[in-house]
């Protein structure tokens, strides 16, 4: 009676003690996941990323290949036509796997440069939960996305 009062005990704890209430690995509020076009920026390559402590935001340029190839090899903002560059911003919120860390929320904004074959920019901006489009023509923040600069990375 002793040994199956054990035996019971026993798998009862190890029973639930395969239950694990981890936190997910995958950031699934940082997917990009509805915009009214196509693209896709997160398919793209990363050109720079950067935050912005005071409005708790974090930012990532994309670009298409056309504009990761000239990016790494040119420091001035003067891509070629068809070139594509996505400027993704999320908040900034508490990692919940690593203490201190930040990393990315709720995306707030998308704001794509497009550089059709007549080399003016196009420009356009999408906000709120489900990135919808705004109709905004905004030649500073086209010339603000343009001027970014690669990260250097080791090789």
């Amino acid at each position: 009676m002793r040994n199956i009062a054990f035996l019971i005990v026993t798998i009862s704890f190890i029973i639930t003690s395969c239950h694990s209430n981890q936190v997910s690995k995958f950031n699934e509020n940082a997917t990009i996941h509805s915009m009214d076009t196509l693209i896709n920026p997160q398919e793209w390559k990363v050109i720079t990323t950067f935050t912005n402590r005071k409005n708790k935001t974090i930012s990532i340029l994309y670009g298409n290949e056309i504009a990761s190839n000239y990016a790494y090899k040119n420091n001035e903002g003067n891509y070629p036509n068809g070139t594509k560059l996505a400027l993704a911003t999320w908040e900034s919120v508490e990692d919940p796997n690593w203490f201190g860390a930040k990393i990315p929320g709720e995306v707030q904004s998308v704001e794509i440069v497009t550089i059709a074959s007549n080399s003016n920019p196009v420009y356009s901006l999408y906000k709120g939960n489900n990135l919808n489009k705004v109709e905004i023509s905004d030649t500073a923040s086209v010339s603000k996305i343009l001027s970014y600069r690669t990260m250097i990375l080791p090789k």
